[in-house]
Order: C-alpha cells, then sequence, then structure tokens
C-alpha cells in the first residue's frame, strides 16, 4: 500500500507525464494504481526529457543528486567490447574487495556467454554483499527516504531491467555525497549490454550484450 507521501509523489510525476503527450503515449489512468502496479511511471519516466526528469526527482530527497544521476546515465550508455567488460568487472570487484565486502575475486576466470543461457537462472550477483548492505543502510535512513527508495525501485529497475542499474541510481539517495561509488562500474557494464555474475561463488560469467 502506498503511503500518503507516495501519492503525492506519484500524483506529480503523473502531472509531469502529462506534459510531454509526444513523448508519452499511455494515457493517465483515471484511478491512480499502486505504486507496483503504475506501469506509466515505471516505463514512461524514462521517456521524459531529462530537465523533466530532473524536476520530477527534484521533489524527493536528496533530488537534485538523484537528477544529477538520472543525467548520468544517459551518458553511461555506449557500446562495450568484450576486453573493456572484462576490465570494468574486474575494477569493480576489486573496489568491493577494498572497501570489505564480500565478492568473488577480481583474477577469477572470466566466461562468457549468451544473455538468454539457462546457466544465468542458477547463478548470483557479484554485488551480493554490497545489496545486503544497501538494505542495512535504507534502515538507518529517515522514514521520508525509505518511502523514496520504495517509490523509486520499480522506475528504476526498468532503466535498464538490472537491479544494479536501479541501486546506482538510488545510491545518491541513502549514502554521503564523499561515499565511494561502488556500483558504478557495474551501471556501467549493463550501459554497454553486459550483465555480471557468479555461478560458483568463485567463477565469473558475463553475458553477451543482446543484439
Amino acid at each position: 500500500m502506498s503511503s500518503r507521501q507516495q501519492a503525492q509523489w506519484q500524483s506529480a510525476w503523473h502531472d509531469i507525464l502529462d506534459e510531454f503527450p509526444e513523448q508519452v503515449a499511455t494515457p493517465r489512468p483515471a484511478v491512480l494504481p499502486a505504486i507496483k502496479e503504475d506501469f506509466r511511471l515505471h516505463f514512461d519516466f524514462w521517456a521524459l526529457p531529462i530537465e523533466a526528469q530532473k524536476n520530477a526527482l527534484s521533489l524527493l530527497p536528496n533530488g537534485a543528486a538523484l537528477g544529477q544521476r538520472a543525467e548520468a546515465w544517459q551518458r553511461l550508455k555506449s557500446p562495450t567490447s568484450p576486453n573493456e567488460a572484462k576490465v570494468l568487472l574486474q575494477q569493480g570487484l576489486a573496489q568491493l574487495q577494498h572497501q570489505g565486502y564480500s565478492c568473488p575475486h577480481p583474477n577469477s576466470p572470466v566466461s562468457f556467454c549468451a544473455a538468454q543461457s539457462p546457466v544465468l537462472m542458477q547463478s548470483d550477483p557479484v554485488t551480493f554483499d554490497l545489496d545486503d548492505a544497501l538494505f542495512d543502510m535504507l534502515r538507518e535512513c529517515p522514514p521520508r527516504t525509505a518511502e523514496a527508495f520504495h517509490f523509486l525501485s520499480e522506475t528504476y529497475y526498468r532503466a535498464a531491467n538490472c537491479y544494479e542499474v536501479a541501486n546506482w541510481l538510488v545510491w545518491p539517495l541513502i549514502t554521503e555525497p564523499s561515499a565511494p561509488d561502488l556500483y558504478l562500474p557495474f551501471a556501467r557494464l549493463a550501459a554497454g549490454g553486459w550483465f555480471a555474475v557468479t555461478t560458483t561463488g568463485s567463477d565469473l560469467l558475463l553475458s553477451q550484450p543482446s543484439p
């Protein structure tokens, strides 16, 4: 169930979507659904011009930083070669290891597979320990920040259908500006079409970019 604050954000975001009929083809529902089922919000937010995205995010806690990150996401999107993807993965794991998070060793063997390979269904994200820590951080946040986190979660996931990107986008909401940007290498991977997982807790797998 959405809180009163989330309902206010939801209505305001739909007002912003209404201002861009050329980019947003989905009509506004007569009655707004629960946040988790508000597909117009989840998908059409990313069709908005960046300034409109930033206006929407400015309504939330740390909104300016969230807007800057949404803008940065647009700049991250570029093709990434297999070698570049491997280097990004190793850099990201080295950073996690340096910060004390459990993760596969940066020099673990790296294999490549197709984006729809069945083996991906039996794998874990390489950021598993950081993901858990993110929710520990969230529990220490003020209630309004937690409401914003849950309000954004599905929309942010739809940026790339990837939790690493969602977590990178939401990072400024719950961390200090000086905090290491630990999800950035993994967001760069996803921006280039790659997704990194571990299949044994040590071996690494990179799925190939979608055609």
